[in-house]
């Protein structure tokens, strides 16, 4: 921090970077606080900052994804860039302290982004995969059989680490990502022991009392949280393999030198509590290697993929998380309990041990315990669990997870008591710092547990709202897989997925509007709070179905309060069922899906379609007769029930906006070449904007007239004005017309003016200025404030604001004085890139041009890249070391005229000014001068055909020379007309003759032109004072590919005006600019000054 500076105290937070979770309750306001690398004239403000002392961070300060949000920095990391409205810098990678910064393995774009998905699921502690290889297909449960799979690990838990975090891994490529954690720095690992008095002392949740009840319980059981590896009692462990299939073996992966010391450290530590022995020779032999954990500490990992494909795998079925969920009912008390190192508490037999060898730099050595990444380790994990547990109700079992639910306190210590004593009796531990005791809200099973009901865990849903678009069917895939995760959850998912789900079967991944339209509806429906109620068997069930020609709907509800949300899209085959088909399909879906939940107990289904009511018996085929068992058995017969008021009524009865077409364009075509020919369907091709309550067009004669006949001031006219007004009829209507150059024109009421210039003004898509949205409306309609409204209603268009170019500009700029004095100033920018032709490619070069305001002198360098090392080299090694030195350097915002460009600047005592962001007159003075360079450059580049590189920079350094030798030399009106050179030299540039110049009778000459270019600049502008508080548009930088993007964004407030035509703005609460005037323009209408 700055000196002088002092944090204040506030709140005890915590945040969790690559360094790991740090833990802060001082903080400090920035203020101003500029990142010159994007902008020098943008700033944020009045941001609370976290201050913490880190020996493991390596930066001063970090900014979070959640105010580079707000600020609107696009981090893209397909491109390695981070935008920043118009301005992009590309990322680097932090070399680590151990080594070498010049021989980093730098990250890959992949690497990254599989580095910051590991870290995040490795964190949650929880076996939610993310479905990322499975065909979505609704129509066969895909969701469903896949979780199951994974749940149970079946071909997807491919590796070994040592605690209950698993990673997978899906291909080879993966193999290779994990390299990128070759240049992170990796700690030891750290296990710690505790007592019962600490972990009751840690639950600030309960009262005192309970805290007593608690560590009597708890200190009957001081074994279980032992930081040493527990060892189950049971049977050993024996895995079955193939015969028939050859031996897999791998090489030793490659440790890196920074990791070998730990990873041997580790290695030992698993040999000493005997999760590892040394191995001799060995038929089987997988791969280990180590990658950091979220707080920086060493995770273990064996590839295990050849050894599974061997393994008869003996499947014991694990839990669906839907069913453990759907048979909770309310509860007073939670307890989370967390198996510490579960897979290691398991012997392995000796003949499994030598299958699971595995390859290190320091030897084989063979596992003793059962070891992650084994297909078999889920399978046995659950079977034991349940076994041992089996007696205790009120609890449930995920591998290595226990909940523990109950009513009130009393019989929630018994059931822990319970639990803990068969734990600590079969040889297991428990993790403390993975454990909850007796909370009322808690994350369980990747959901968010209440006493009344569960909702999606907030951790996953920010996921998923912080997911970007996918751009690859493997993204695509990720993201559908989180969401379908809450499939229950969320209404209308099947229904707002469907253009994405549609991608999946297509070898071209083509993203378009309704797949981006689904995509942000499907993330605000996840952003809406939900919360579903835990069912209750003593009560009825609820359940409500619907059905369309694509999809099925349903909701179950008890007492009014939700239960689960079903949806689902049907698949070509279900598509040709009939209409009451279908109906009846969703019914018998939706009972399928939730069986478990509601088999035995009452049930009610409405339907909206009757005849399921009293004409099921009516239909004889065979699946409808399949479908009637269904009912029978759960003894149901739905219940017509039409006009429903509750607000979920109808399942598939989605709102308009957002949703998109499921008829193709070339059906819809069709359909409209077939449409009949006929005045009332004329309207329907085209999508007016609403210019009534009651959705009437104000070129129906019928609307104007009813119109007509309720205005008093009309009706009056008509009878004072004869010779003005009349009468005429059109079809059935009697209309009152006005006679304007003998035309006749339909008069418009006072209520309804404003309407039609609404109306005109949207049906024409704002694309009509005010004259010619005036004359259209005066072809046909009169009224005498028909100019007034229609200039009032499009200076007011926020519309018109953000989308039309060629505006008036608003404000005078202020005046300038010319300098006198010359080396008091140098003004640099770039010019180029400038290409030359060869046979087989183009070269292109930059150049860094600095120019004396004072005497116009000039010099160009080259400019290999265009970044601040490289410009601030060329400015201090051309300008500052020929020249005397400048007070200021003036620049725009340039990428070359970075951080590092002003620390050299302020280096040689001078002071560095960046002009305001896309205003080229700020540094009007080098602007002028590329012009003449411009010409220069193009005639001698014309007149040269180089063949070869070497050809083309010899061309190069000629031009530059060149140009900057006919500058210096020609004569300039600016200057009196002597050349830049005769000024700053004191004799001609060609003859030897001496020059004394009048400096201040030339600094008269040009502040008469800059007066006089002022003032006709100033004319073209409309008079306009800006204040603190306006409400401004801000102009956009529209280029070549931008045809589409907005001309302006805003409104944005005026929070301080300059003297030299700057103002700053707030685009967001906490982030400022600094613009010129020139690039913005006032919100209408205009306040009165």
């Amino acid at each position: 921090m700055p000196k002088n500076v002092v944090a204040r105290i506030g709140d005890m937070n915590s945040c969790t970077t690559l360094a790991g979770s740090l833990n802060s309750n001082r903080f400090v306001t920035l203020n101003r606080t500029c990142f010159p690398e994007f902008y020098k004239s943008k700033f944020i403000d009045r941001i609370n900052a976290k201050v913490f002392d880190n020996p493991a961070v390596r930066y001063d300060m970090i900014i979070g994804r959640d105010v580079l949000r707000e600020m609107g920095v696009n981090v893209d990391f397909a491109k390695q860039k981070m935008t920043w409205d118009e301005v992009s810098i590309e990322m680097r990678v932090f070399p680590s302290d151990n080594i070498d910064k010049s021989s980093v393995n730098k990250l890959s774009v992949q690497e990254q982004m599989f580095l910051e998905t590991l870290e995040a699921d490795l964190e949650d502690d929880e076996t939610v995969p993310t479905v990322a290889s499975t065909e979505f297909d609704d129509d066969d449960d895909f969701l469903n059989d896949d979780l199951e799979e994974f749940e149970k690990g079946n071909d997807h838990a491919v590796m070994s680490a040592e605690d209950e975090d698993e990673v997978y891994l899906e291909d080879e490529d993966d193999e290779a990502k994990a390299e990128g954690y070759k240049s992170k720095k990796i700690m030891s690992s750290k296990y710690e022991g505790t007592d019962a008095t600490a972990v009751c002392r840690s639950c600030t949740h309960l009262s005192l009392d309970k805290q007593n009840d608690l560590r009597e319980v708890l200190e009957k059981y001081e074994k279980l949280f032992s930081p040493e590896l527990g060892k189950y009692v049971g049977e050993k462990i024996h895995l079955d393999i193939d015969p028939s299939v050859d031996p897999h073996r791998s090489r030793p992966y490659t440790v890196p030198h920074q990791h070998q010391g730990v990873f041997k450290e580790e290695l030992d530590r698993l040999v000493k509590i005997g999760v590892l022995e040394e191995a001799g020779r060995s038929e089987w032999i997988a791969g280990t290697f180590i990658i950091p954990k979220k707080d920086g500490r060493i995770r273990w990992i064996s590839d295990f993929r050849g050894l599974n494909k061997t393994i008869k795998r003996k499947v014991y079925p694990i839990p669906r998380i839907a069913d453990i969920l759907g048979r909770r009912k309310n509860y007073e008390f939670l307890s989370k309990l967390d198996i510490s190192m579960q897979y290691y508490t398991f012997e392995l037999d000796d003949e499994s041990s030598e299958l699971c060898t595995i390859a290190t730099p320091f030897g084989l050595y063979k596992y003793r315990r059962l070891p992650m990444g084994i297909s078999q380790s889920p399978d046995i994990a659950q079977e034991i669990m349940e076994r041992i547990l089996r007696a205790v109700k009120d609890i449930e079992i995920y591998i290595d997870d226990i909940g523990i639910f109950s009513p009130d306190w009393h019989s929630h210590l018994e059931a822990l008591d319970q639990v803990l004593k068969i734990l600590e009796d079969n040889g297991f531990t428990v993790n403390p710092l993975k454990c909850e005791w007796a909370v009322k809200e808690t994350d369980f099973l990747g959901h968010w547990l209440t006493p009344t009901g569960v909702k999606p865990w907030k951790k996953k849903v920010d996921a998923i709202l912080k997911m970007e678009a996918p751009t690859t069917i493997k993204e695509l895939r990720s993201f559908l897989g989180l969401v379908t995760y809450y499939r229950d959850m969320w209404p209308r998912r099947s229904h707002v997925l469907a253009p994405l789900t549609e991608l999946l079967g297509t070898k071209k991944f083509e993203w378009g509007i309704n797949q981006q339209r689904a995509f942000e509806q499907m993330k605000a429906i996840a952003a809406a709070e939900t919360l579903l109620a835990y069912p209750d068997h003593n009560l009825p069930f609820h359940i409500e179905t619907d059905a369309s020609d694509y999809q099925l709907g349903g909701v179950i509800k008890q007492q009014g309060k939700i239960v689960a949300y079903y949806s689902r899209k049907l698949n070509s085959a279900q598509k040709n069922y009939t209409t009451i088909e279908k109906e009846l399909f969703s019914v018998v879906e939706i009972l399928r899906e939730y069986r478990s939940m509601l088999l035995g107990a009452r049930i009610h289904v409405y339907t909206d379609h009757k005849n399921l009511t009293h004409k099921l018996t009516a239909f004889q085929t065979q699946r409808v007769m399949r479908w009637r068992l269904l009912l029978e058995a759960m003894s149901r017969v739905p219940t017509s029930r039409v006009n429903r008021s509750i607000p979920d009524k109808d399942p598939l009865e989605f709102a308009s906006d957002g949703c998109y077409s499921l008829v193709e364009e070339r059906e819809m075509a069709e359909c409209l070449m077939e449409w009949p020919i006929d005045e009332i369907y004329q309207d329907a091709f085209l999508e007016h904007p609403k210019f009534d309550e009651q959705g009437r067009y104000p070129f129906n004669f019928k609307t104007i007239s009813e119109y007509q006949e309720q205005s008093s001031d009309l009706q009056d006219q008509l009878k004072e004005n004869p010779k003005l007004f009349h009468t005429m009829r059109a079809g059935d209507s009697k209309l009152i017309c006005f006679r304007q150059n003998d035309a006749d024109k339909i008069v418009l009421t006072k209520q309804m003016l404003p309407k039609v210039v609404d109306f005109y003004h949207k049906a024409m898509a704002h694309v009509e200025g005010r004259e010619r949205l005036e004359q259209t409306i005066k072809t046909h309609f009169y009224h005498r404030n028909i100019h007034a409204e229609v200039h009032k209603q499009i200076s007011e268009c926020e519309a018109c604001a953000l989308n039309k170019r060629g505006r008036r500009t608003y404000g005078e700029s202020g005046a300038r004085d010319a300098l006198v004095m010359p080396w008091q100033e140098v003004h640099c920018d770039t010019i180029g890139p400038w290409k030359i032709e060869l046979r087989a490619r183009s070269l292109e070069f930059n150049a860094m041009t600095m120019v004396d305001p004072s005497t116009n002198l000039l010099e160009i360098a080259p400019i290999i890249r265009r970044t601040d090392e490289e410009g601030s080299a060329v400015v201090e090694n051309t300008w500052f070391a020929r020249y005397p030195r400048p007070l200021k350097v003036v620049t725009d915002n340039g990428p070359e005229f970075g951080q590092k460009f002003t620390d050299m600047v302020e280096k040689n005592g001078a002071v560095h000014r960046a002009s305001t962001s896309r205003n080229p007159q700020g540094n009007y003075m080098i602007e002028r001068t590329h012009q003449a360079i411009g010409q220069v450059l193009r005639t001698v580049v014309t007149s040269r055909d180089p063949k070869t590189v070497h050809e083309a920079n010899a061309v190069i350094a000629e031009v530059l020379a060149t140009a900057m030798h006919a500058y210096n030399c020609s004569v300039q009106g600016t200057n009196g007309y002597l050349s830049p050179g005769a000024l700053a030299f004191k004799r001609d540039m060609y003859m030897d003759i001496p020059l004394i110049a009048d400096i201040l009778a030339i600094q008269r000459n040009r502040q008469n032109l800059i007066d006089k270019r002022l003032l006709r600049a100033n004319a073209k502008r409309v008079k306009y004072e800006y204040t603190v508080d306006d409400m401004v548009y801000k102009k956009n930088y529209i280029g070549l590919s931008d045809k589409l993007k907005k001309t302006a964004t805003g409104p944005h407030k005026i929070t301080r005006v300059h003297t030299n035509g700057t103002v700053t703005i707030q685009l967001s609460p906490n982030v400022f600019e600094r613009i010129n005037i020139r690039r913005i323009f006032p919100k209408f209408p205009l306040k009165p000054r």
